[in-house]
């Protein structure tokens, strides 16, 4: 089962009692990945919707609360979307869907490491240019409960 979180969000803090950190080490445990989606307008100016060529060449001037957005997007294995316009946001949420149906679910076992609770980072590395590959940028080897080893019956005389 995939988890997914979609976020929207300006990426300030108001008051969270939580660090962003934190939240980032929340999500890689339980496997979610988060697509975000600014709500921040800060660079778009009306002067850019009456021009095409403007619209076209826009160049996005991410603040704090973007790179935040970013961030957790990236950490988890997702992606932030930045609609400049209010009719972009529709189009985020189908690139969001359209990316989720088109996904590979990579796992191995690394050979050699105990599972020991740490966090370890990965890389994943493609051969070919035209491929995008999008993942988290590590993981937590989670220990296996004893109570989930299984144990032999005792034995009939």
């Amino acid at each position: 089962m995939r988890r997914v979180l979609v976020v929207i969000s300006d990426g300030d803090d108001n008051s969270s009692s939580r660090s962003r950190g934190e939240a980032v080490d929340m999500a890689q445990r339980a496997g979610v990945v988060i697509y975000s989606i600014s709500t921040s307008t800060d660079w778009a100016s009306a002067d850019d919707e009456k021009d095409p060529m403007k619209r076209i060449n826009r160049k996005y001037l991410k603040d704090e609360g973007d790179r935040v957005l970013e961030q957790l997007a990236q950490e988890t294995g997702g992606r932030a979307f930045f609609p400049y316009r209010v009719d972009d946001l529709g189009q985020s949420f189908l690139d969001i869907g359209d990316e989720l149906r088109h996904q590979y679910a990579l796992a191995y076992s690394p050979l050699g490491r105990a599972p020991d609770g740490k966090y370890h980072t990965i890389k994943i590395q493609v051969d070919r240019k035209d491929l995008i590959v999008r993942a988290r940028k590590g993981y937590y080897s989670v220990p296996i409960p004893t109570s989930a080893v299984p144990v032999a019956p005792p034995a009939r005389p």
